[in-house]
């Protein structure tokens, strides 16, 4: 039996070139705060093009700027702008996604897809000068055990799992630690971690087995949050709807 999916819609950050608006992040980053979750695939397709039919005639969008690049085209009408955005949405749909200029972007995810953030849970605003819609989301990272044959589509980049996500601990060694001649100890023996004595800076990455060691010398240890998917998405809603 199928396991059970979630369907997100995600929010694509864009900026202006002074020529044509084009995205901030690719897909496979998984960036961009969740405007809906769906279990129904065909459900969460259907606002799929809703939003992005609203988007194209939205009064702060010059959707001449939107479609820079119409003879990608398949369709010769395509080189007419006006003519596609009278189009109704799922025609307009159809070209957008020839042309690469969806502004949102659908994910599959198994249903109970864990994923991991610091215990402070960061957010990131990611709300462009050009772009009318909020887009804070929350800074979370997948597991290795994540990958295409669990259902995650589209795929997510190298650097999206906590075992290759990087972060930076501030201060000197007797500041981050009760031990700092342990701590530079350790450091040196584990090629993860590199000390900047000049910016006072401990660099590491974020893997759980090396996490756990270095917990047991730091002052205030480094906590990670397991959070679901739904998790995420009321916590991204909360701050998106915040002013």
């Amino acid at each position: 039996m199928p396991a059970e999916k979630l369907y997100v819609i995600r929010v694509l950050s864009y900026w202006y070139t002074d020529e044509h608006y084009t995205h901030l992040y690719g897909a496979d980053c998984h960036f961009g705060h969740m405007q809906s979750i769906f279990a129904d695939k065909a459900a969460a397709a259907a606002q799929w093009k809703q939003l992005e039919y609203d988007f194209c005639h939205h009064a702060a969008i010059q959707f001449n700027h939107l479609i820079h690049s119409p003879c990608s085209a398949a369709d010769p009408h395509a080189a007419n702008r006006e003519f596609l955005k009278s189009l109704p949405a799922d025609a307009l749909f159809e070209q957008l996604q020839q042309l690469g200029q969806c502004m949102y972007a659908l994910y599959e995810y198994p249903k109970h897809q864990s994923l991991c953030a610091l215990q402070h849970l960061p957010i990131t605003d990611a709300q462009m000068e050009e772009d009318f819609r909020q887009n804070k989301f929350l800074e979370y990272y997948f597991t290795a055990e994540c990958n295409a044959a669990d259902g995650l589509n589209p795929p997510v980049s190298h650097d999206r799992y906590i075992e290759n996500a990087s972060h930076v601990l501030h201060g000197d060694l007797a500041d981050l630690s009760e031990a700092p001649r342990l701590l530079q100890n350790f450091i040196a023996q584990q090629p993860q971690l590199r000390y900047d004595a000049e910016r006072k800076q401990l660099h590491l990455l974020l893997q759980p087995d090396l996490v756990t060691a270095l917990n047991a010398l730091l002052k205030h240890p480094i906590e990670l949050a397991q959070l679901s998917l739904m998790d995420v998405f009321q916590l991204e809603q909360r701050a998106n709807q915040a002013q």
